[in-house]
């Protein structure tokens, strides 16, 4: 897949990335679902978050309104993930309700489905074994 692919609703989409193209992907990919009227869900680390709006800016998204309107929720990928681990493991219930809550939040705004992108680097994505290599498995499957 190109950065300039389109992603369709539903679609889960994997990519390995170069950090400049990274912040034009994702950016285009959360202006897309904006426009379209829909909740984008970012969960990233600061440093991609902020790449992210500034690309958003650059394309004319006002995302100091969007945050306000719904149509646009950035949370932390580590702060994120930590309210849903328990002892170096996913606790399922704390998932579906953390994660949950903000899917149902993002299904009320605008009348298409919500799109997501999470961080699949440091905060969620591979840091060794064990618990949080699972949670980067469970949030791909049980979220998309």
């Amino acid at each position: 897949m190109t950065a300039d692919a389109a992603i369709a609703p539903g679609e889960h989409v994997v990519q390995f990335y170069e950090e400049p193209e990274l912040a034009r992907t994702v950016g285009r990919y959360v202006s897309d679902t904006v426009q379209a009227g829909a909740a984008a869900i970012v969960i990233a680390t600061d440093t991609h978050r902020r790449a992210f709006e500034a690309e958003l800016e650059a394309a004319g998204i006002d995302v100091t309104s969007c945050l306000l309107d719904g149509t646009l929720i950035l949370l932390d990928a580590a702060g994120t993930l930590r309210e849903f681990m328990g002892n170096g493991r996913v606790d399922h219930e704390w998932f579906r309700r953390v994660i949950g809550s903000v899917v149902r939040q993002a299904g009320q705004t605008g009348g298409a489905s919500p799109r997501l992108w999470r961080d699949g680097g440091t905060a969620l994505g591979s840091r060794g074994c064990g618990g949080r290599d699972r949670a980067r498995g469970v949030l791909e499957r049980t979220v998309l």
